[in-house]
């Protein structure tokens, strides 16, 4: 289940978080396992390591309330005082939890690569991947959102393309998901409206990819 956009866990200002308490009783009570959130922006802080220490501060607060439904950070395309676009953003927020092993990742392609994380090279991919496990661990991520984008690397803006229509690329991204570290790892598309037909020849060109 992904969270709305009302909560801001990296504010400083608002940390009662109601909204967010209330859609986490109700992804536990229809049985969902996984909550996805956007960490947010600092707003109002002096630092971005305030915002980090926010979402920290949050996270801890609903695993002790719910520690049935696993916590799942999603990175963004901003930078600034946003929190997790940056993947050693998440590595400071993990040190910070009480209880790490309930905190999973999602990783959305077209936001990394906004941020400025080149995916649409082998170099970059690369490079990409191995700051995942020195930073979360792969095995920390629990999905991924396989997004292309209309912007260009490091754009900070986030506009999501389908897959191939973008500027990582249909090839960058069949080689990202096809790599044996990320295998077995859920996959979830976002793309922007598109028609049946649009949406059937996508659906089999990603099941191809799957596949081989």
């Amino acid at each position: 289940l992904h969270a709305s956009y009302w909560s801001n866990l990296a504010s400083v200002r608002h940390t009662k978080h109601r909204v967010l308490m209330k859609e986490l009783d109700l992804a536990r009570r229809l049985g969902f396992t996984h909550l996805v959130m956007h960490p947010g922006s600092a707003k109002g802080a002096l630092s971005q390591k305030e915002g980090i220490d926010a979402v920290a501060r949050v996270l801890n607060t609903l695993l002790q309330h719910e520690p049935e439904v696993k916590l799942v950070l999603e990175n963004v395309a901003h930078g600034n005082m946003s929190v997790g676009g940056n993947l050693q953003d998440f590595k400071r927020v993990l040190e910070k939890i009480d209880k790490p092993e309930h905190i999973f990742f999602c990783i959305d392609t077209a936001h990394a690569h906004s941020y400025g994380y080149d995916l649409s090279s082998a170099d970059g991919r690369e490079r990409f991947i191995n700051e995942i496990q020195t930073t979360i661990s792969i095995k920390k991520i629990a999905l991924i959102h396989l997004n292309d984008t209309y912007d260009s690397l490091g754009s900070k803006r986030d506009r999501h393309a389908a897959p191939g229509n973008g500027k990582i690329g249909e090839d960058a991204l069949r080689q990202l998901i096809l790599d044996t570290r990320l295998r077995g790892i859920p996959l979830l598309l976002e793309p922007p409206e598109l028609n049946q037909e649009e949406l059937c020849a996508l659906k089999q060109r990603i099941m191809q990819w799957h596949n081989e």
